[in-house]
């Protein structure tokens, strides 16, 4: 049966480590404890279980527990024990201690770099996007410049045949005018020579 002894003293704190660090997991014995086989159980959110401390990442240090090369699942509260040799059936427990492994700090700047290309991604390919629209807007109107340079060049064009036109219309008015003037003339003169003949005949 498990019982605390005051000669069994551990501290009870929560010490935070770092991923693949160590830590040191202190347990007091006093002297009215003799003749002590020392044990450590971990507790955990579903399980608890006897450490085995011959595994190469565990140590002891008297009846103080070192863990190397923290992982995540290290995390618990450790609880140190002895064992009578006198009478196995005998056990004290201590009141435990907590440790909490943490990520490291440069685990979490990957995190957060991966997350900073993400975005700088984003807004370049927003940028690239942005500037094709410009782009292409930009040349519909240089393109719709262009139109209307070549209209206003053509007109000029299209004017000036017209003004020839009128010119040649113009023109051929006048000739029609003076042709009608001529013939105009020439049958007045017709008609003078033949009274003046008219009068010598009677005369």
């Amino acid at each position: 049966m498990a019982e605390e002894k005051g000669c069994l003293k551990q501290p009870q704190e929560i010490i935070y480590r770092n991923m693949e660090r160590s830590v040191d997991i202190p347990c007091i014995v006093s002297n009215d404890c003799l003749d002590l086989e020392y044990k450590w159980f971990v507790f955990k959110e579903n399980n608890h279980f006897e450490l085995n401390t011959e595994m190469p990442n565990y140590s002891l240090n008297g009846a103080s527990l070192n863990i190397k090369f923290l992982n995540l699942s290290d995390s618990g509260v450790y609880y140190c024990a002895v064992i009578s040799s006198h009478n196995p059936a005998t056990q004290y427990i201590a009141e435990g201690t907590t440790v909490v492994v943490k990520e490291p700090f440069k685990i979490k700047m990957r995190h957060i770099l991966l997350w900073l290309s993400c975005i700088l991604l984003a807004i370049y390919s927003v940028a690239i996007v942005s500037l094709i629209i410009v782009k292409k807007r930009g040349c519909h109107q240089i393109c719709r410049k262009n139109t209307s340079t070549e209209t206003t060049v053509t007109e000029p064009v299209h004017f000036h045949d017209v003004l020839q036109e009128l010119y040649k219309r113009r023109g051929l008015k006048n000739t029609q005018i003076a042709t009608t003037k001529t013939l105009h003339n020439q049958y007045a003169s017709a008609e003078s020579n033949s009274t003046n003949d008219d009068i010598y005949q009677n005369v």
